[in-house]
């Protein structure tokens, strides 16, 4: 993780002053731009208006005990990727190696000059360039979406004779998320300015018990985890102004994919000033030096088909209905029937009792009051993928593969 502000004593007398570069008032017009397409994203998905009140906005908030993310593996490209989930799901589906394949190409495709330093005759110090996967490309916002959206698999099942662990499950969900659209809330290349992380932060998880996920680090790489908690306090600026000291808690990736993955909790601690009108909304802010920045918040909009608008780079031989299923399977229906998500499936469909489902939206929570879980019916997504699929469901071992 990258930590802003200086450790020497002679920065100490900037510490906590905005006269640094991290100090920024995102008050210009693309920003209040982007405020507004945060107030749109929020209203479409939970039927509600974006708060923007800072005394309105809780200082803590975090999901529910039995919704907190998996650890989950990040899948990196120069160990294969996926690759060994989609060749068991090659065997059960009798794709003719075409998944895995897929996957050999795609976790290969992107190569950059890499540079290497080794210790040559008479040890003196070499450097050598050659072409390689970068080490940080993998599956991290693939984990980070499946653990959002869908309880940890439990359960062993079989397609086709084929058992697939809740290891391999979740390297199949990992797979599926891969190249999906997100709704995007805020950030990139710059990083996320205080006013919108704030708003966000404490709207969709403060308010709404909804995880969102993060892209970790400004700059070229990208580390995508899921957050699902925060606490913060505030002390007032003057008439107009208020600072926030804010540690939120991700869950963070293991070394490999296990059947039952471990807690992983990370905390970030952030500090920032928020400006506001006299009305007490939030106009913008700027971060101290001793805080840690988020380059990007998003959330994960519902699984597509790849190949299909929403997952134009994602594998057409991997089927997401396929995938779902199996998951469902691995999965308690009390348990699946109780997640909230926005944008989810209908199969996966969680609204308050007595109303009906939309066609183009399924929004997932109102305030107040909380959602109370429907049942809902399930239909036959895929009759091609599972006419011949056997549904047998088993306990899972807790070891690692």
């Amino acid at each position: 993780m990258k930590r802003i502000g200086s450790v020497l004593a002679v920065a100490a007398f900037f510490l906590f002053t905005p006269f640094s570069p991290l100090a920024t008032n995102r008050l210009f017009a693309e920003e209040l731009t982007e405020y507004e397409e945060q107030d749109k994203a929020f209203e479409k998905w939970w039927g509600e208006k974006l708060e923007w009140n800072f005394s309105k906005l809780p200082l803590e908030g975090k999901v529910d005990e039995s919704r907190i993310p998996y650890s989950g593996h990040d899948y990196p490209d120069r160990q294969g990727g996926t690759f060994r989930s989609l060749k068991k799901y090659d065997a059960a589906f009798r794709t003719g190696g075409q998944a895995s394949a897929w996957e050999r190409w795609d976790t290969t495709a992107y190569q950059e000059p890499i540079k290497k330093v080794t210790t040559g005759l008479f040890r003196r110090r070499v450097t050598r360039t050659r072409m390689g996967t970068p080490h940080w490309h993998g599956h991290c916002n693939g984990w980070t979406a499946a653990a959002m959206r869908h309880a940890e698999p439990v359960n062993n099942v079989v397609r086709n004779g084929v058992t697939f662990t809740p290891a391999d499950i979740k390297g199949l969900l990992a797979e599926v998320y891969m190249y999906q659209d997100i709704e995007f809330l805020g950030g990139a290349g710059y990083g996320i300015d205080p006013a919108t992380f704030h708003v966000v932060l404490t709207n969709w998880l403060g308010r709404g018990k909804h995880p969102v996920a993060m892209d970790s680090t400004l700059g070229k790489e990208v580390w995508n985890y899921p957050i699902y908690s925060y606490k913060a306090t505030s002390r007032p600026y003057g008439a107009n102004a208020v600072d926030v000291t804010m540690n939120f808690t991700y869950a963070q990736s293991t070394k490999q994919e296990m059947n039952k993955g471990p807690r992983l909790a990370k905390q970030l601690y952030m500090h920032y000033r928020l400006h506001l009108d006299n009305a007490g909304r939030i106009t913008g802010g700027f971060f101290y030096n001793d805080s840690n920045q988020v380059d990007i918040l998003w959330a994960q909009l519902a699984p597509v088909q790849g190949g299909q608008d929403g997952n134009k780079r994602g594998s057409p031989h991997v089927d997401v209905a396929s995938v779902m299923s199996i998951w469902r399977d691995s999965v308690p229906k009390e348990t699946r029937m109780s997640w909230l998500n926005i944008n989810p499936l209908r199969e996966d469909a969680v609204t308050l009792a007595g109303e009906e489902f939309a066609d183009s939206m399924l929004p997932t929570q109102q305030f107040p009051p909380a959602p109370v879980a429907e049942e809902t019916a399930e239909t036959e997504s895929s009759t091609t993928a599972t006419e011949s699929t056997e549904t047998t469901t088993e306990t899972a071992a807790t070891s690692g593969e």
